[in-house]
């Protein structure tokens, strides 16, 4: 016995399906995000380092678009020294704050909050510690 489902039923079964495989990809932990480093005690900032402090935010909320084979804007933040140049060059300023016509980073946010952008800020003002 065959039975012959009308086109649009088989669509939209089609559709349902598609969303359903998209929502539950979507939704499935893939890993967990570790929390920012605390932020330094005050006139602390000397201590900050890139391998301590930025390295862990700027690979969880960088690196996904701005690393090899996919560098946003030709920027690719996979090392110490590709950072350092974006932070030379005052752009990375610039997107952490949203100014001078550049959006907030990371896109598609308000920026990230205000204990990382502090740590960034406290590694940049103070040298760009390795």
């Amino acid at each position: 016995m065959n039975i012959k489902l009308p086109s649009s039923l088989m669509a939209a079964v089609f559709a349902t399906f598609v969303i359903l495989l998209a929502a539950w990809g979507c939704t499935k932990e893939v890993g967990v995000i570790p929390p920012p480093p605390p932020p330094p005690p005050p006139g602390a900032c000397d201590t900050i380092s890139y391998t301590t402090h930025i390295k862990p935010i700027v690979d969880t909320k960088c690196v996904s678009c701005h690393r090899t084979g996919l560098a946003s804007n030709n920027w690719n933040f996979e090392t110490y020294e590709q950072l350092k140049k974006a932070s030379d060059d005052g752009i990375l300023r610039d997107v952490l704050l949203g100014q001078n016509g550049r959006p907030f980073m990371p896109y598609g946010t308000t920026g990230l909050p205000k204990e990382e952008l502090d740590l960034i800020f406290c590694w940049i003002d103070n040298g760009e510690l390795k």
